[in-house]
């Protein structure tokens, strides 16, 4: 099942942000996989969208960063997926490797702090997020 649908279908059941930003590396990992076997199948036409995808997933989580705090950690993790976005532009597979290794540790950040963000979206100190405008991103 993509990863997308299941977090979709538990959307009323109390997903939270931390959630929702999970699916959107799950789904971007996932095309990026696909991406890759295409290219190493020497199949660009079936790369070309998937790659695409990714790049828009990529595009989603860049635009929740607030920059305007001037954060160290958010200025990191917007140059991150900047060098995301700009390898993803291109059909070359060490480069897409490495974003595959990039958004695969980012998503382990997140999946390692998720216990955290839960707690402190379910006690009101984060507001909750609006779920269907980032689950379409995935879609």
């Amino acid at each position: 099942m993509i990863p997308s649908n299941a977090y979709r279908k538990q959307q009323n059941t109390g997903w939270t942000r931390i959630d929702l930003v999970l699916a959107l590396f799950d789904g971007a990992i996932e095309r990026l996989d696909r991406a890759l076997e295409a290219l190493k199948a020497g199949d660009s036409a079936t790369a070309w969208p998937l790659q695409g995808r990714v790049q828009t997933i990529v595009m989603q989580l860049m635009a929740g960063i607030n920059l305007d705090v001037g954060d160290p950690n958010s200025i990191n993790l917007m140059r991150l997926y900047e060098f995301c976005t700009h390898y993803l532009a291109q059909q070359d597979i060490p480069k897409l490797e490495s974003v595959r290794r990039v958004l695969d540790t980012l998503r382990e950040g997140f999946r390692a702090i998720r216990d955290e963000a839960v707690n402190l979206e379910r006690t009101g100190a984060v507001p909750p997020a609006d779920s269907t405008r980032l689950l379409e991103t995935v879609g």
